[in-house]
């Protein structure tokens, strides 16, 4: 049972999964606007492709993206991601200064979205920077942070900064946007542009079977045969509150619980909290990016109280917005994941430390 909005309603007529006149419509005013969306996707690649508008700076730049819209567990990558640059050792015991740059969107005026909050809190030696203007802020980022290697976040799309690795993320349960370009489907691009891409991280594979990963891998490899291929797991690891004290996992096992999220897969977050044995008596799923006001948290409040809830379970993009430890008497705890590289980490992990090492 849950709650949702038009964004979760979009999703459910873009599927197929809702049926009616009214779905049918709209899936085919949709469908008359994709092409149109295909023409303008194919024209800005082929301008990038000619080296029109791209910059490049003086230090390595390494892009994390996605194909298409809505989650692929990214923050978590480039969490992961980030600390693991810091850590290679390179002329100096502290790791290479980094800086992440994004767009920040959502984000309200003179403030940092709900990604970049959570970044900070848990990647405090590492500034993030966001502008639509990537070009002008990684030149900020070396002129006056000194910052040796910059971290493109949700960079795919974003051609005008040259980078010199490209990660492209793909969610197992969801890889290709049901199959077509935006707006009809979540494919920002087609699946060609992936012969770009130097390599490919599959997320959540925890989540499907060992053969549905196969088939989504030989998909890819048919657009692009050269792509260093890795898979990788989210892992849940505690449950966290604003004010940084946890729990155990085992903790709420069983126990009556109501789960809120506002990100772009919410059915991954869903399938999570079901393999932890949580008892998730009602789902609120707003859209991604979702600014909490009074009315929502009255919502949460309310949901909480006529399932007799005994915690509210958040992602930890929804948690440094709400920022309160409990909703009325009702605890509030996110859920932490743990990202971890599984096949093909190594080759991965190598890659990355050959370029920071020769920069």
């Amino acid at each position: 049972m849950g709650k949702s909005n038009d964004y979760s309603g979009m999703l459910e007529i873009i599927s197929g999964r809702r049926t009616g006149l009214l779905a049918w419509l709209v899936r085919c005013g949709l469908s008359a606007v994709t092409p149109l969306y295909r023409l303008g996707v194919g024209w800005r690649n082929r301008k990038f492709n000619r080296g029109q508008g791209v910059h490049k700076v003086e230090v390595p730049v390494i892009s994390v993206g996605n194909l298409t819209t809505g989650g692929t567990g990214k923050t978590p990558f480039v969490i992961w991601l980030a600390s693991f640059i810091r850590s290679i050792q390179v002329d100096s015991p502290y790791g290479k200064r980094v800086a992440i740059l994004s767009r920040g969107y959502g984000a309200l005026p003179g403030k940092l979205n709900d990604e970049a909050l959570e970044m900070e809190q848990r990647l405090q030696d590492v500034p993030h920077l966001q502008d639509p203007n990537r070009v002008q802020i990684a030149r900020t980022a070396i002129d006056e942070l000194e910052t040796e290697i910059i971290l493109l976040d949700d960079g795919f799309q974003h051609r005008a900064l040259h980078r010199d690795l490209d990660i492209v993320l793909i969610d197992a349960k969801l890889p290709f946007g049901f199959g077509r370009l935006l707006p009809r489907g979540l494919l920002r691009e087609p699946v060609t542009s992936l012969k770009r891409a130097d390599a490919v991280v599959l997320t959540r594979g925890n989540q499907v079977s060992a053969g549905r990963r196969s088939e989504i891998k030989n998909q890819i490899l048919q657009s692009n045969p050269d792509v260093l291929w890795a898979e990788a797991i989210a892992e849940p690891e505690k449950f966290s509150q604003a004010s940084g004290s946890s729990r155990n996992l085992s903790e709420l096992h069983d126990q009556p619980v109501v789960s809120v999220c506002g990100i772009g897969n919410p059915d991954g977050f869903h399938a999570t909290l079901a393999e932890l044995g949580l008892d998730v008596r009602e789902f609120i799923t707003m859209g991604d990016h979702h600014h909490y006001a009074r009315a929502d948290i009255e919502l949460i409040q309310k949901t909480a109280e006529k399932h007799n809830a005994k915690a509210v379970i958040c992602t930890h993009k929804d948690l440094v917005k709400i920022n309160v430890d409990q909703v009325d008497s009702v605890p509030l705890y996110a859920l932490d994941i743990n990202f971890q590289l599984k096949s093909g980490g190594t080759a991965l992990e190598r890659r990355i430390q050959r370029l920071i090492k020769g920069s």
